[in-house]
């Protein structure tokens, strides 16, 4: 027989996690010289074997090679991993504890993958909870009746407009002179040399460049379209130990720069110089690319890890391809850069940019536009041809005689304005309704987003604390961005701890949304 499984190496089956963020098999410190493995599932040619989870003891001061067969049995060795089965995972000991733990699933066909199960039907929806009944609203007090108005008065009549004088005739316009013959034209010059070509703009993408100048965005820097001249610099930050990530810099454009309401599908290249101090874990860079609006408001479009880097001050370049994001003309590019590490020491990351050596930059799918070449020189102007006389003017005829003005008619007497009605009697004010009573006050809520709980992440640890304790049913758990249920059996949680089923492991990310 023969065991398959989906390659998952390296990428989850929509292309952004890493196969460490899968749970299915994964296996993890237990204590002392024991690990413990998830449950999950393979195939041994089209029959799907369940493997339930459960630990298991490794030899002391040993390599141990742990691995499944097609039984379904988890077991180890310190020779090698077995032709034929698959392997999880390999455990080095030291004096009586697991001093390295490295996941090995590389999930592929080790012969000829069987035809696919059918898809077992979906579960019934679960019952929409009763909606809370709404309290009563207090009755509103009667309107007093409003008290006539009364009649307005006639408008007089407006006296009639006098007659308009008739106008005077106007006198004949003396005849034009001749115009005098046109000069001929002189001959044109000759046409000047064209310019050369300006250079052609730089192929890929339109780049952006970090530098030292702060943007109008508290705590974020400057990334524009061209390098600056100035020297070389440095981003810094630690990551602290067992904390698996932390902020390096967060870069933005200018206010409507790229000016463009849509970034094409393509290919985004990052070229980075980057270093981080060297530990026992691995470290790489986790980088973040966002949209901007006026308001202020960061959309995420994607996000990228770069390769493992070392201690050593070295060039990494990577793309990955990206759909098309529509923009506003005013929006904005940010880039937040972040450190990953393994490390159970805090872990120092440099990214490097500036001067003409190690300048970090990155390229998008925007089509950038080339410097226009200088225009070249005006060819001389023809001389003008000499202009011909000008015609005799003609004699202008005389102006006729003015018309006299007639009579202005006489205004109309203003006819008299007609009296005022009397205002009406105000009618009496209507008593007023008593005030219903006032509603109770509802609680003050206050929001958290994206808050990252204490707690040891280290495979074993299963209990996270929060800052403040939601309220019941409001909290929103995300482990690696998938959002975990509480009535699934994924976490509990009791005043502001959150208790995970299977413990976290270091390089799991943790993201709590609630009210409290």
């Amino acid at each position: 027989m023969s065991i398959t499984q989906v390659r998952l190496n390296e990428q989850s089956l929509d292309g952004s996690l890493p196969i460490s963020k899968v749970a299915d098999l994964r296996v993890t410190v237990n204590s002392g010289l024991s690990v413990k493995y998830q449950g999950g599932a393979i195939r041994v040619d089209s029959v799907v074997i369940s493997v339930s989870g459960g630990t298991l003891a490794v030899a002391d001061n040993s390599t141990n090679y742990v691995e499944v067969d097609n039984t379904g049995t988890v077991s180890s060795n310190t020779t090698g991993f077995t032709s034929g089965r698959l392997p999880l995972a390999v455990a080095i000991t030291a004096s009586g504890t697991i001093v390295s733990l490295s996941d090995k699933r590389v999930f592929f066909p080790i012969t000829t993958q069987g035809p696919q199960g059918e898809t077992g039907p979906t579960g019934a929806t679960g019952a929409t909870g009763a909606t809370g009944a709404t309290g009563p609203i207090g009755p509103t007090g009667a309107t007093g009746p409003a008290g006539a108005t009364g009649p307005t008065g006639a408008t007089g009549p407006i006296g009639p407009t006098g007659a308009t004088g008739p106008i005077g005739p106007t006198g004949a316009t003396g005849a034009t002179g001749a115009t005098g013959a046109t000069g001929a034209t002189g001959a044109t010059g000759a046409t000047g040399a064209t310019g050369a070509t300006g250079p052609i703009g730089a192929s890929g993408g339109l780049a952006y460049y970090p530098n030292s100048d702060s943007s109008d965005i508290p705590s974020y820097y400057v990334m524009s379209e061209f390098p600056t001249n100035a020297a070389e610099a440095d981003f810094t930050n630690a990551v602290p130990a067992n904390n698996d990530s932390e902020l390096i810099v967060a870069l933005a454009t200018s206010m409507n720069d790229p000016d463009a309401v849509l970034i094409p599908s393509g290919e985004w290249e990052f070229d980075i110089w980057t270093m981080a101090t060297a530990g026992a874990g691995n470290s790489h860079l986790y980088i973040e690319i966002y949209k901007r609006s006026s308001l202020g408001v960061e959309t995420l479009l994607f996000s990228t890890n770069s390769p493992n880097i070392t201690d050593t001050l070295e060039n990494y370049v990577w793309d990955v391809i990206q759909p098309a994001f529509a923009m506003n003309a005013t929006d904005r590019i940010v880039e937040k850069i972040y450190g990953v590490t393994t490390n159970v020491t805090d872990t120092t990351f440099t990214v490097t940019y500036q001067g003409t050596d190690h300048y970090s930059h990155f390229h998008t799918p925007l089509t950038p536009t080339g410097p226009i070449g200088p225009t070249g020189p005006t060819g001389p102007t023809g001389a003008t041809g000499a202009t011909g006389p000008t015609g005799s003017t003609g004699p202008i005829g005389p102006t006729g005689a003015t018309g006299p003005q007639g009579p202005i008619g006489p205004t109309g007497a203003t006819g008299p304005i007609g009296p005022t009605g009397a205002t009406g009697p105000q009618g009496p004010t209507g008593a007023t309704g008593a005030t219903g009573a006032t509603g109770a006050t509802g609680p003050d809520v206050n929001f958290v987003v994206r808050e990252i709980p204490t707690g040891t992440k280290d495979g074993v640890n299963t209990d996270f604390t929060l800052a403040h304790t939601p309220i019941s049913g409001s909290e929103e758990v995300f482990l690696n961005g998938i959002l975990q249920n509480a009535s699934g059996n994924d976490y509990s949680i009791s005043t502001n701890t959150v208790s995970f089923v299977d413990a976290p492991i270091s390089t799991d990310v943790i993201l709590v949304n609630y009210r409290w």
